[in-house]
């Protein structure tokens, strides 16, 4: 018992810290088996325990209940819990579930990682919340605040993963020199037990980082918050959920960022633009099929993007990863990309899921999530088949079409058709008199509209009609 009485319950604090390790390395505080088995290090003045100077490398942190009582369940405060000043380097503080620390209930931060103090590793502790995880016990600033560089907080597997949870904020990551730092495989926040706060937050020029993969992040008032002047920071296959404002928010502008024309806009992640869907995605058999674009030019995202597709939670969130894809500079040329994944909708609902997507361009810098799209399924191209030379050579394209795309038919497709059948109506004629001028006979319409009235996104969705003065031809998209 460091820092309370015999039992646990009740603090008689030292005016300094718990424990303080000064350029000692290969060290083990706690226990490295047993979770219940390690100090209690609780009520102190400064930190729970400190490390300071070079040569601390090598240190573990095992086991220990710091900031909290002996049960772990209330809150005997520390001023910090796990104190890494500079030139502290290299420490593990914690580890598997046998390794667990309990960091809880302190005055400032959980963990506070000092500048120029790196290379730290963060895995496998509650940070925020009781002993079972399952009621806030938060820390009074930040479950962890960095503001320094090449720390991992989680690992390489969800037996790694961090609860953080109860506090202001999850992870704060701050200043210039915090970069390189990655968050991975861990809890952030829960349906019952949230950060009030960001779950994640990005300041005063935070820069270089990765959210991700697996990171839970749930029912915090945002994800993810980016604020101006940090970028490059990566957010890739995690699970949102949950979280009161957005998965995801880019500043200086609060709430969902409007898509602006090229990508110009900077910001927080330079304010990359989220990728647009044109028309609704579409369930093939157990392929998912996905036609979009993103509105960024070359001189303001690093090209190439890699894309990221979710199901939503329905408010606006990408809770379960679906698949990626990249968009490249010849793809912003063309203006769409149109991607089939094979498989992956096959749990997917037709009518019920809802679609989101994220993008990234080379640098790291990550947008905010798409809106969300209802799955949908495609209708059969075809064709009425007429009597005539012309229209039996337009079913024919159009069965082609259908064979070929599986009955999806974009825009260009039937233009590109109505073209052709109008150069061989002009030279065939309609039925006995041959057509060598005047309005041509076959024109595109999506939903009673001539195609050039309509906005790229309408151009994508809804039926495509193919019409004659008396007749009607439809596709599909």
């Amino acid at each position: 018992m460091i820092g309370t009485n015999p039992t646990g319950t009740a603090a008689i604090p030292n005016q300094g810290h718990g424990v303080l390790v000064s350029g000692a390395p290969n060290n083990r505080i706690g226990s490295a088996t047993d979770a219940a088995g390690g100090n209690v290090m609780s009520g102190n003045r400064n930190a729970g325990i400190a490390f300071s100077l070079a040569g601390v490398g090598g240190n573990v942190v095992y086991g220990n209940k710091i900031g909290t009582s002996k049960s772990g369940t209330e809150a005997i405060r520390n001023g910090t819990g796990v104190l890494l000043l500079a030139g502290a380097n290299g420490v593990v503080i914690g580890g598997d579930t046998s390794k667990r620390n309990l960091i809880s209930g302190n005055t400032g931060s959980g963990v506070y990682i000092a500048l120029n103090s790196n290379n730290h590793t963060i895995s496998g502790n509650y940070i925020g919340t009781n002993v079972s995880g399952t009621a806030p016990l938060g820390n009074g600033i930040a479950g962890i605040t960095v503001l320094s560089s090449g720390n991992q907080i989680g690992g390489a597997s969800s037996r790694l993963a961090n609860r953080i949870a109860g506090n202001p904020v999850g992870i704060a990551i701050s200043g210039s020199a915090a970069t390189l730092n990655t968050i991975r495989f861990n809890t952030i926040g829960t349906t019952t037990v949230p950060n009030t706060g960001s779950g994640i937050q990005f300041t005063s020029n935070a820069s270089g980082n990765t959210v991700g993969p697996s990171n839970t992040i749930q029912g915090n008032q945002t994800g993810v918050r980016v604020n101006d002047g940090s970028i490059n920071n990566r957010i890739t296959r995690n699970s949102f959920s949950s979280n009161t404002n957005l998965g995801i928010d880019l500043l200086p502008l609060p709430g969902i960022n409007p898509q602006d024309a090229g990508d110009a806009d900077g910001g927080a992640n330079r304010g990359q633009n989220s990728p647009t869907f044109v028309g609704s995605p579409l369930k093939i058999g157990n392929d998912l099929r996905i036609n979009f674009r993103v509105n960024s030019t070359t001189t303001n995202s690093a090209y190439p993007l890699a894309i990221e597709f979710y199901s939503s939670d329905g408010s606006g969130e990408g809770r379960a990863y679906l698949a990626g894809t990249t968009y490249t500079a010849a793809d912003l040329a063309i203006g769409t990309k149109l991607v089939n994944f094979v498989g992956t909708a096959a749990n997917l609902v037709v009518g019920s899921t809802k679609i989101i997507a994220l993008a990234t361009d080379a640098n790291g810098n990550t947008s905010e999530f798409s809106a969300e799209h209802v799955l949908a399924a495609p209708l059969a191209a075809a064709l009425a088949t007429q009597a005539n030379p012309t229209q039996a050579a337009a079913t024919q394209t159009s069965e082609k079409l259908a064979a070929n795309k599986n009955g999806i038919v974009s825009p260009l497709e039937a233009t590109n058709m109505v073209n052709a059948m109008n150069t061989r109506s002009t030279q065939e004629g309609e039925g006995e008199q041959p057509r060598a001028f005047g309005p041509l006979p076959y024109e595109v319409n999506i939903r009673d509209q001539a195609l050039e009235e309509l906005s790229l996104e309408e151009k994508g969705s809804g039926l495509i009609f193919v019409t004659q003065r008396a007749s009607t031809r439809r596709f599909a998209r």
